[in-house]
């Protein structure tokens, strides 16, 4: 892939947060990220936009060999990571969160569980191989609710459908979180991110995780829409050097991704450096 060379779209009113589910290997150290999610928190048409990025996409990753996407956060953790989402798609992504998937499920648990509509074979995977006691084997089709090792394992599903389908129940668990906030207060919310913060990794200033907080109530009000790239129609396998691999129109898919992102302001929004 060739590396996107203009400048990158943001817009003052978008502020776009890399979401990164990341293993972490035998020794501790950094694994590939398992799950990216890019939260544009939108001021200007007041929405919530969350978009997965796959991990199998082929890319540019700079001052590396082209490989997939995952392996940029092996190689030079969020920093790299971000800059590989950036000279590829062309938008700027202005700050990063991670969890480690132990974390994720405590997360879980500290927000009191989520509710998720699974499929038949879905519940039974759960019950199957999430690190649960015996008595909480009982999920089964429809609206179910969800411990944290629950959750964790659901949002890894692998041995039904496709990586797409995976990413949608990803997103699916982020929209139960943001639900749960919906009806909740300040203080509730902030009593919440206090036990959180902890758990993760992030280039949020203090300020910024404040300001977050304050305005929570307000953001937890906004639609929110979901979007993946590649998207459909504009990808294809492929084996390269071994690999199973996603070889995407770059072109088709940056038009599509700043057109969701900033929509009916896209000419309006700037060309800029990404801050970090």
């Amino acid at each position: 892939p060739v590396s996107y060379t203009g400048q990158l779209v943001s817009d003052p009113m978008v502020q776009n947060i890399l979401l990164i589910g990341a293993d972490r290997n035998d020794n501790g150290t950094d694994g590939r990220s398992d799950s990216m999610i890019l939260l544009s928190i939108d001021n200007r048409h007041h929405k919530l936009k969350m978009t997965s990025i796959m991990r199998d996409t082929y890319v540019h990753i700079p001052g590396i060999q082209d490989n997939r996407i995952n392996t940029a956060y092996a190689y030079g953790g969020p920093v790299l990571t971000m800059e590989t989402i950036e000279r590829n798609f062309g938008i700027a992504v202005d700050r990063y969160v991670i969890v480690d998937f132990e974390s994720f499920a405590k997360i879980i648990d500290r927000l009191g569980g989520v509710d998720i509509e699974m499929t038949k074979g879905e519940a039974d995977l759960v019950n199957q191989y999430a690190d649960v006691p015996n008595s909480q084997r009982t999920l089964k089709a429809g609206v179910q609710h969800l411990n944290g090792p629950q959750a964790l394992y659901y949002s890894r599903i692998r041995a039904i459908g496709s990586d797409f389908e995976r990413t949608q129940r990803q997103r699916t668990v982020l929209t139960s979180m943001v639900n749960k906030f919906k009806s909740a207060n300040v203080g509730t919310i902030n009593k919440t991110l206090y036990d959180v913060l902890p758990m993760i990794s992030t280039n949020l200033s203090k300020d910024e995780i404040l300001n977050l907080a304050g305005n929570s109530p307000k953001y937890m009000n906004y639609p929110m829409s979901q979007f993946r790239m590649p998207a459909d129609n504009t990808w294809q396998g492929v084996n390269i050097r071994g690999m199973s691999v996603l070889v995407v129109d770059m072109d088709k898919n940056r038009e599509l991704y700043k057109n969701f992102i900033f929509e009916d302001a896209l000419n309006t929004a700037v060309s800029t450096a990404s801050k970090k």
